[in-house]
């Protein structure tokens, strides 16, 4: 009778556990997108995206040989670059503005000059007339810390693109065209922790912002200069470090989105809800078994007669007893 009220009531605990599980399984949306017809519908979508795309349908984004391999050969009718909203280095005037103006620059120095602003503002109105897309597409890959370091006055606007590491950002602050810029320092992987100076037009509004971030990103932008800087590092009376100071935009894709706190805590009673009944089941079954031992131990083993010898009463009460026997022996 214990035996089988145990077993229903663990089973009655395993029910209840897989009706919760359930429940928790149907909170979820996306526990439910099989029941729409998904397949077709991105089906119809995609001619239409690609259609309505500058690319015909093609991503912005260069094949990764092109990212190894220099430069971005040129764009045909079917990979047209994004038009521009305004003058870019790609007006000859533009250029050779811009080539009077790096000749004041100063390498080095902790501020910017008033020479040095003329081709800073000039590059970051390049970088506000054009997507990122665009400039990352006409940008430069061959170009390494080493080269910008090494040869400023060979590189200065060289549209460059780069694969960074966010380290540090600063507050943004409009410059004297009123377009809004923010210092970032970064490195690459090839850079090998020695820093860029980016200032990046309109920073990516999700992005982490801070001292002490590591956030990875793509870069394209116009080289500048070299900035100098003081380190954690710097001692007093020693030269500042130079950074190479670029001008451009920030590609960034914000990281997987971990699990909410209301997940966690749904994850974390259901392993409770789970343990709370494999412990009761467990303990059922122990309480059975070490019951049924004891009930065993316990039972009476029935006594066995001796089989009728056929004597009657009066027969077995004439025999003499052992004193009587030891008297007439």
């Amino acid at each position: 009778m214990f035996r089988t009220a145990g077993l229903r009531l663990g089973g009655a605990i395993v029910m209840l556990v897989l009706l919760y599980q359930l429940i928790l399984w149907t909170r979820h949306a996306e526990n439910w997108r099989w029941l729409v017809n998904r397949p077709a519908a991105s089906a119809q979508a995609a001619p239409a995206a690609a259609s309505s795309h500058p690319d015909g349908g093609k991503t912005d984004r260069p094949i990764s040989a092109d990212r190894k391999s220099g430069t971005v050969p040129p764009s045909s009718p079917k990979q047209s670059l994004p038009p521009a909203t305004g003058a870019t280095d790609e007006d000859p005037e533009e250029m050779e503005t811009f080539a009077e103006d790096v000749q004041g620059m100063t390498d080095g120095a902790m501020n910017q000059g008033r020479l040095d602003m003329f081709a800073y503002n000039r590059a970051a109105d390049w970088v506000k007339n054009q997507s990122f897309e665009r400039l990352d597409r006409r940008a430069r890959r061959d170009l390494s810390y080493s080269d910008l370091y090494d040869q400023p006055n060979k590189h200065r606007g060289e549209l460059v693109s780069l694969d960074v590491t966010v380290c540090l950002t600063r507050n943004g602050a409009k410059n004297e065209h009123d377009v809004m810029l923010s210092e970032v320092f970064a490195t690459t992987e090839e850079s090998r922790g020695r820093l860029y100076d980016l200032m990046v037009v309109d920073y990516p509004k999700e992005m982490p912002k801070g001292f002490n971030i590591r956030e990875k990103a793509r870069f394209a932008g116009y080289f500048l200069k070299l900035q100098g800087y003081e380190s954690a590092l710097t001692k007093p009376g020693q030269r500042p470090e130079k950074a190479p100071m670029l001008v451009g935009r920030l590609d960034w894709t914000p990281p997987p989105v971990a699990p909410s706190e209301d997940a966690a805590a749904s994850d974390l009673s259901t392993w409770l809800w789970g343990g709370a009944a494999v412990a009761i089941v467990a303990l059922g079954w122990a309480f059975w078994f070490f019951d049924n031992r004891r009930r065993s131990r316990m039972r009476v083993r029935p006594l066995t007669a001796e089989p009728f010898s056929g004597e009657s009463i009066d027969q077995w009460l004439e025999q003499p007893t052992s004193e009587e026997e030891e008297e007439n022996g």
